[in-house]
C-alpha cells in the first residue's frame, strides 16, 4: 500500500474526526514532511479537507462541521480534562504563553519520565493554537547534557559560528538562530555549567547575540525559552539564571496523580501500540490492575516503556504462531509489574470490574467487553481459571498468588451480581425452605463466631451457593479449591466457621461433602461489603481571592489519597451571580450525593447554601472561617459515610472561634494587612505571574505584607475595586500596564520587568516596617496600650481623606501626621491641654470645604475612642495637607 493509500485509510478506518499532519506522524511513524505533502495532495484530490485555524487539521469532507468544532477546544483544554491533577500547571502554562508581549520564559521542574518534553511540546502547540507563534514557528529542542563539560561547543551550537572562527571553521547557524520566532527548549538545563547558564544571560535580557568568532555583526533574535530540570534549581541554576525564568511551574510523579488518570495514561498507551502495530490487542482485567498499581519509580516514561516492551513480547508471540491473537496476560508481565495485584489487593477502588476484558483496535480506539455473568456457579468459573493458567505452564508460586487473586475478586463480583439479580424475598420462590432456613443458620453461626454482620447480599449469595452445591454433588461433579492450603492459612477464623457450616449442612441434608468445599464457604465471610453507602456528602470550598480554596482542596485531596474536595475561587472581579454559576456547573456531575457541606471563607458566600438546596433539592450545611484542618477533617469522614448533619457539627465544633459576636467583628475589622496589588488587562494569569516575579525579588514579613493578583477588565472596573479594597486593606502599591488615577503608587509593568522599580517597591516595605517599629516605640513611651490598632486606625482614616481630598502626600509627611495624630489621641484621651491655633477660626472660614472633609474623617476616630477633637487639632492637619498638596501631586502613594 502506498504511503498516500495509507493516511488516507487512516481516516476511513478511525473513530476520529480529524488529524494533524504531527498526530499522523507520530501513528504511523512517519516522516512528517513527506505526512504533509501526501495530506495536501488528498486535499488537492478532494477526498480530504482541512481547517482554516490553526493548528491545521484535515478532515473527511464529510466531517467538516464535526471537525470545525472540535478546532475549536485547545490541546491544553483537552489534555486538561483528562489530567486533573495537571490544572495549576497548565494555568501556568497558558499564563506564560499568553504573557505580553512574546510571553515569559519558563523552568519546568519535575522528575524523570513526568513528560517534561510533551509538556513543553504541547505549550508550543498552544502557542500556535492562540495565534502568538506563527503557524511555521520552530520549535527547536536541544540537550543540555550533551555538551555540559565543553563551554565552546556549546557556544557554538547555541549561537552559531563565523567562517575561520577556529581552524576548519565553516558557517554554521545557532540553535537560537534556528529557534528566531518560535520556542527554544532546553532539557535537562541543570547540566550547564554555571558558564554556560552565563552565556545565555545577554541574550535572555536583551534577545541580542553574536555567533562564535564575530566581533562586531550584532544578531537579535525573538526566542521564548522553555527549560526543564529534574534537580532542584535552588542548588543546581545560579541565583541569576533562575530569576531570568520568571515562571516555574513543578509536574508531579505518577505516584501523586490520581488513579483515574493513570487508567487514562494506560489506555493510550495500548491504543497507540494498537495503531503502531495495525492490530487488535487483548488486554486481561489483571494486566491492567497490574500496571494501574505497580511502583513505577520512573513515571509515565516507564510506563509506557513497560507497555510497549509487553506488546512487543506479544506480538513476537503472535507472528511466530505461538498465540492465534495479540493477548496480554498478567503472567507475561515482568516480575515488577506483578508486585502491582498485592498493592491493588489492599487498595479499594471501582475502576476495574472483575469480569472485564479490554480490547484495543487501531480503528476503534479501545473497547471494554464483559466476560460470561455468573449465570453459572462459582465453581465454573474457578475451574475455568485455574485450567487457562495452568494450560500456560505458569510456575505454581505464581499460580497460587494470581488464583488468590481472582478468586477473591470473583466472590465480590459474584455477591454482587446475585443481590442484583435476586432479593431476599424472592428466594422462597425458586429455593427450597430448608436450603433457605440452612442459610439463615449459617448467617447467624458466622455472626456469632466472627462479632459482625454480614448483609444481605451476602445471604443471597450463600443461598444460591448451596443450592448449585447441591445440584453438583447430585451429579457427582468433583469439587476442588486449588488454593485451600492458603485460604486455611491466611482466614483461620473464617476458616473455621466455614467447617461448622459445612457441617450443620451435612446434618441436616445427610449429605458427604468433600473438604475442599470449606474453601468455598470460607470466601463468604471473607469478601467485605465495599460498596458506596447509600449517603454519601460532598464537600465544596469556596474562598475569595485567587487559588485558596483550590490549594486547600488540593491539599486534602493529596494527603488523603482521594479526589473528593472541589475548592472554587472566587476572584475579586467576579460577581455573585458569575460564581454562583460556576458552583452550579461543578454541582451537576455529583447526582449520587445526598448532601452538601460548603466550607467558605467568610459569611459573604453563604447565599449560595440556599440557591444550591432549592435548585438541587438536597440539603446544604454551610461552616464558615474555614482552614486547612476544617477541610481535611470533612473529606475524612465524607468518605467514612457520614451523614450530612453529622458531619456538619464534628467539623464546626473543631473550632474555637465559629460563633463570633458583633463586637468581636468589628474589633477585627479594624486590623488592616497591607498589600501589594498586581494587575493586568490581560487577565488574572498576567497578574499572577507578576506576583512570582515579585515574590522572588522582594524581601518581606508575609504576616505584615500579601501580594495579592488582581484581574481586571477595563479601567472604570479598576478604581471601583481599589476603592473596595482599600477599605479593608492598606495598600502600598500596584503594579499594572497601565495609570491609575488614584492616591496609590502605580508602578508600570514593565519597570518590573527591567528591575528599575524593585528597590523602590523594597522601600514602601522598608516604610510599611518603619510603621510597626513606630507603634513598638508608641507604646513604650505612651500611655496608649493598642499602639498598633491606634496607628491603623489613623492610617485608615487618612487613606479615606486622601480619597476624599483628592490630596496625595509622600511617605515622609504621611509618618508625620500618623506620628502627630496618634500623640494628638494619647493627650486627649489623658485629658492633657492641647495647643491653641492662632485665628483657627479664619483658617477654617477660608478651607471650609476641606475643613468638613477632615471632620468626617476623623469621626472614625472619636466613635472608635469616645473623645472629641478641639477645632484647633483640625487646623493643624489642614496645615500639613495644605502644605505638602503640590509637591506630593507628582509622587502618589498610600499610608
Amino acid at each position: 500500500m502506498k504511503r498516500k493509500d495509507l493516511i488516507y485509510s487512516l481516516f476511513k478506518k478511525q473513530s476520529r474526526v480529524s488529524y494533524s499532519a504531527a498526530e499522523i506522524s507520530e501513528l504511523l511513524q512517519l516522516d512528517r514532511a513527506n505526512v504533509s505533502s501526501d495530506l495536501n495532495k488528498l486535499v488537492k484530490e478532494e477526498l480530504l479537507s482541512k481547517s482554516s485555524s490553526r493548528p491545521v487539521v484535515f478532515f473527511l469532507n464529510a466531517d467538516r462541521d464535526l471537525a470545525a468544532d472540535k478546532s475549536e477546544v485547545s490541546l491544553l483544554d483537552s489534555f486538561q480534562k483528562e489530567n486533573r491533577s495537571l490544572r495549576t500547571a497548565i494555568d501556568q502554562a497558558k499564563s506564560a504563553i499568553l504573557y505580553p508581549p512574546h510571553g515569559m520564559h519558563t523552568l519546568i521542574f519535575g522528575e524523570t519520565g513526568v513528560g517534561k518534553s510533551m509538556f513543553a511540546s504541547i505549550m508550543h502547540q498552544f502557542a500556535l493554537e492562540a495565534g502568538r507563534l506563527h503557524e511555521t514557528a520552530p520549535f527547536v529542542v536541544f540537550n543540555c547534557a550533551d555538551y555540559a563539560n565543553n563551554p565552546q561547543l556549546l557556544l557554538g551550537q547555541l549561537f552559531g559560528v563565523k567562517k575561520g572562527a577556529y581552524t576548519g571553521a565553516v558557517e554554521q547557524k545557532g540553535l537560537i538562530e534556528k529557534a528566531d520566532g518560535g520556542i527554544l527548549f532546553l532539557d535537562e538545563v541543570h547540566r550547564l555549567t554555571p558558564e554556560g547558564q552565563e552565556m545565555l544571560f545577554t541574550f535572555i535580557d536583551g534577545g541580542m547575540y553574536r555567533r562564535l568568532g564575530e566581533s562586531e555583526n550584532e544578531r537579535t533574535a525573538q526566542v521564548l525559552i522553555l527549560a526543564a530540570t529534574t534537580e532542584d534549581p535552588v542548588s543546581s541554576l545560579l541565583g541569576t539564571f533562575k530569576r531570568r525564568m520568571p515562571m516555574f511551574i513543578t509536574l508531579p510523579p505518577l505516584r501523586e496523580r490520581s488513579s483515574e488518570e493513570r487508567l487514562l495514561l494506560i489506555k493510550r498507551f495500548f491504543t497507540d501500540e494498537s495503531i503502531r502495530l495495525g492490530k487488535e490487542i487483548s488486554v486481561s482485567t489483571n494486566t491492567i490492575r497490574a500496571l494501574l498499581f505497580y511502583p513505577c519509580s520512573s513515571n509515565i516514561g516507564q510506563l509506557k516503556a513497560d507497555i510497549q516492551l509487553t506488546c512487543a513480547k506479544a506480538y513476537a508471540d503472535y507472528v511466530t504462531n505461538k498465540k492465534q491473537s495479540i493477548h496480554i496476560r498478567s503472567s507475561d508481565l515482568n516480575w515488577y509489574i506483578k508486585e502491582g495485584l498485592f498493592i491493588e489487593k489492599k487498595t479499594k477502588h471501582t475502576l476495574i470490574q472483575m469480569n472485564e476484558q479490554y480490547t484495543f483496535s487501531p480503528t476503534e480506539s479501545y473497547s471494554v467487553q464483559s466476560q460470561p455473568s455468573f449465570d453459572h456457579s462459582i465453581y465454573e468459573h474457578i475451574d475455568l481459571k485455574y485450567e487457562e493458567l495452568k494450560n500456560r505452564d505458569i510456575d505454581q508460586s505464581e499460580l497460587a498468588m494470581l488464583m488468590d487473586h481472582n478468586i477473591q475478586s470473583l466472590f465480590k463480583q459474584y455477591l454482587k451480581q446475585t443481590i442484583q439479580q435476586m432479593s431476599k424475598d424472592n428466594l422462597q420462590k425458586i429455593l427450597s425452605a430448608e436450603i433457605v432456613k440452612v442459610s439463615e443458620k449459617i448467617i447467624h453461626l458466622a455472626e456469632k463466631r466472627l462479632n459482625r454482620t454480614f448483609d444481605e447480599k451476602v445471604f443471597v449469595g450463600l443461598s444460591l451457593h448451596l443450592q448449585t452445591l447441591m445440584q453438583r454433588l447430585e451429579s457427582h461433579k468433583s469439587i476442588y479449591h486449588p488454593n485451600l492450603t492458603a485460604i486455611r492459612e491466611q482466614y483461620r477464623d473464617q476458616f473455621n466457621v466455614a467447617i461448622e457450616s459445612m457441617r450443620l449442612v451435612e446434618d441436616t441434608f445427610s449429605i458427604t461433602i468433600p473438604f475442599d468445599e470449606v474453601a468455598f464457604l470460607t470466601m463468604f465471610f471473607v469478601v467485605d461489603s465495599d460498596e458506596t453507602p447509600s449517603f454519601q456528602t460532598a464537600v465544596f470550598v469556596l474562598a475569595h481571592g485567587n487559588g485558596i480554596a483550590r490549594e486547600m482542596a488540593a491539599v486534602t485531596n493529596h494527603l488523603l489519597g482521594n479526589e473528593d474536595v472541589t475548592g472554587i475561587d472566587m476572584p475579586l472581579h467576579e460577581s455573585p451571580e458569575e460564581f454562583l454559576q460556576r458552583v452550579k456547573r461543578e454541582m451537576q456531575p455529583l447526582n449520587h450525593c445526598t448532601g452538601l457541606l460548603l466550607l467558605i471563607d467568610m459569611g459573604s458566600l453563604a447565599f449560595i447554601g440556599e440557591m444550591i438546596e432549592t435548585e438541587f433539592s438536597i440539603p446544604v450545611k454551610v461552616i464558615p472561617m474555614v482552614s486547612t484542618a476544617h477541610v481535611i477533617e470533612a473529606s475524612r469522614k465524607a468518605s467514612l459515610g457520614y451523614h450530612l448533619d453529622e458531619l456538619y457539627e464534628d467539623v464546626k465544633n473543631l473550632t474555637p472561634f465559629y460563633m463570633q459576636t458583633q463586637k468581636e467583628k468589628q474589633s477585627n475589622s479594624k486590623t488592616l494587612k497591607s498589600v501589594i496589588l498586581t494587575a493586568c488587562l490581560t487577565g488574572e494569569g498576567s497578574a499572577i505571574a507578576l506576583k512570582n516575579i515579585l515574590e522572588n525579588y522582594l524581601h518581606f514579613n508575609s504576616e505584615i505584607i500579601e501580594i495579592l493578583p488582581i484581574s481586571i477588565f477595563n479601567r472604570k472596573e479598576m478604581q471601583k475595586m481599589l476603592t473596595n479594597i482599600s477599605k479593608e486593606r492598606s495598600i502600598l502599591c500596584v503594579v499594572c500596564n497601565f495609570e491609575i488615577a488614584l492616591p496609590y503608587r502605580t508602578i508600570h509593568v514593565q519597570d518590573i520587568l527591567n528591575m528599575k522599580e524593585i528597590k523602590t517597591i523594597q522601600e514602601l516595605i522598608t516604610h510599611e516596617e518603619t510603621y510597626i517599629k513606630m507603634a513598638d516605640a508608641l507604646q513604650q513611651t505612651l500611655t496608649i496600650d493598642d499602639a498598633g490598632e491606634v496607628i491603623t486606625i489613623v492610617r485608615n482614616v487618612l487613606n479615606d481623606l486622601q480619597l476624599q481630598t483628592n490630596t496625595y502626600l509622600n511617605h515622609e509627611s504621611l509618618m508625620g501626621i500618623v506620628l502627630h495624630i496618634s500623640c494628638m489621641l494619647d493627650r486627649l484621651r489623658k485629658n492633657q491641654p492641647f495647643v491653641k491655633y492662632p485665628d483657627k477660626d479664619a483658617k477654617i472660614n477660608e478651607h471650609y470645604l476641606l475643613y468638613l472633609k477632615i471632620r468626617k474623617a476623623l469621626n472614625k476616630i472619636e466613635e472608635a475612642y469616645q473623645i472629641a477633637i478641639p477645632n484647633d487639632e483640625v487646623c493643624f492637619i489642614m496645615d500639613f495637607l495644605l502644605k505638602n498638596e503640590s509637591s506630593a501631586k507628582t509622587n502618589k502613594t498610600s499610608v
